[in-house]
Parts: structure tokens; sequence; C-alpha cells
């Protein structure tokens, strides 16, 4: 059996915090603030397209929505799936 100090709950990323930290208002800012923070190199315009996509799939979606926090999540695991991303 691990230690306590190591079974400890495990808590899903909030990408609020930093949404309203840097005053991201639309998903193309979420997109692009989260490329240039997380990849070495821009990727081309057919993924960033793809990756706004996935923002705002379903509908428009505004950052101040209540789903906005999951979709986020989903577009960050997203970019760390990209094989730029693997380049760090």
């Amino acid at each position: 059996m691990l230690p306590l100090t190591f079974s400890k709950p495990w808590q899903s990323f909030d990408p609020m915090p930093i949404v309203q930290k840097h005053a991201l208002k639309t998903p193309v800012e979420a997109v692009l603030h989260f490329q240039e923070r997380l990849l070495p190199v821009v990727p081309d315009q057919e993924k960033a397209v793809v990756l706004l996509g996935s923002l705002v799939e379903g509908g428009k979606l505004t950052l101040q929505d209540p789903e906005s926090v999951q979709r986020i999540r989903h577009l960050v695991h997203l970019i760390m799936s990209m094989p730029e991303f693997q380049l760090n």
C-alpha cells in the first residue's frame, strides 16, 4: 500500500485561473494562449483550426460558460497530444 502522502485524491486541472489571469475572453484567445505556452513551435494553420473547432464544438462558446472548463481541459489535452508538444 502506498504511503498516505502518495495517495491523495487526484484533482482535475482547473484552467479558469489562467483564463482569468490573462483576461482571455474568446475561444481564439484561449487557443492562441495555450498554444504559445505549451508548444515550442507554432503549429500549422490546419491544426490550429482543429484546436479551435474542438473548443467551440457544439455551438458558440464564451469562456464564461460553465461548460468552458471541460472544453478548455480538452483543448489542453489535445495540445499535449500533438507531436509538436513532444518536442519540448
